[in-house]
């Protein structure tokens, strides 16, 4: 969710107080510039320009997340299942992707609905 829709839960008269904690995600095809140093999956919050040591909100994340560099990513450790769907995101007929659906159940229900919406027009022109 961008800034502005985060703002726009505001109603007249509320406090800034009253958001509600939003996280965007962006999930990008191609590796950020300047993120090339970075792990593929970055958070983001927002900071004081000066001091760099204030942090605005807890309330409202960026998180970053860049596919190529998860190619050559172990599936194992505390990134293993965000891995796993990153890996589902990026191509969801691998080999790599099938074994994992014996183990998520949730994945198999994704891979069904991703196969539903494929073959209906309006719903593939909707989702890009």
């Amino acid at each position: 969710m961008e800034a502005v829709q985060y703002i726009k839960e505001l109603k007249k008269s509320t406090s800034y107080i009253d958001l509600k904690r939003t996280i965007g995600v962006l999930i990008a095809d191609f590796e950020i510039d300047i993120l090339k140093d970075l792990n593929f999956h970055t958070q983001w919050k927002i900071i004081e320009n000066n001091s760099r040591k204030m942090v605005l909100t807890e309330d409202f994340e960026l998180h970053i997340i860049e596919l190529p560099k998860i190619r050559n990513k172990q599936a194992d450790g505390k990134d293993r299942r965000l891995l796993e769907w990153l890996r589902f995101l990026n191509n969801p007929e691998s080999r790599e992707v099938n074994n994992y659906m014996e183990n998520n159940e949730n994945m198999k229900k994704a891979k069904e609905k991703l196969n539903t919406m494929s073959k209906d027009e309006t719903l593939r022109r909707l989702a890009e």
